[in-house]
């Protein structure tokens, strides 16, 4: 009994969010450990950059049941976003799991060509970022700590 108190005390104490990334891909992890995680992702060469994120593996997964490119990009300190091409069509569809699972977003944003849709997801440390527009729906799955106080900030004047 005492062994199994300590056991159950250990892994309380050492818990990290097992979900924070995507689906086995933590922030942080390298590529190559993205790749081991997660077998169907391949590295990509010559990656477009988002910033000071460059994608530098690919592959395809699973989100409210539509199977969606995802894209990995990293930074200095490793994975740092997973992006999900969502299709067009099936962008309410997605919208609507992140409801129904998150609950209402922390932020929406009007903007000149595109919606913006923010949630946090705290027990997996994730941010997860819906841009809407008439061409495109991707989502965006990113580090929380790294926007935590920007999403909470009030609205500037």
């Amino acid at each position: 009994m005492k062994l199994v108190l300590l056991l159950a005390i250990l892994l309380a104490g050492s818990a990290t969010p097992a979900l924070a990334g995507w689906r086995g891909a933590e922030w942080g992890m390298t590529a190559e450990a993205v790749t081991a995680a997660q077998p169907e992702v391949r590295p990509v060469r010559n990656g477009d950059r988002v910033g000071d994120k460059r994608k530098l593996s690919a592959g395809r997964s699973e989100v409210a049941g539509i199977t969606v490119d995802t894209h990995y990009y990293y930074d200095a300190k490793g994975l740092a976003m997973v992006v999900l091409r969502v299709p067009t069509r099936q962008c309410q569809a997605v919208a609507n799991h992140l409801q129904q699972t998150l609950g209402a977003p922390k932020r929406i944003s009007d903007q000149v060509i595109l919606r913006l849709f923010i949630w946090h997801n705290e027990p997996a440390q994730n941010r997860l970022r819906l841009l809407v527009s008439a061409s495109f729906c991707d989502l965006h799955v990113e580090r929380l700590s790294e926007y935590r106080e920007f999403d909470l900030a009030p609205p500037k004047p």
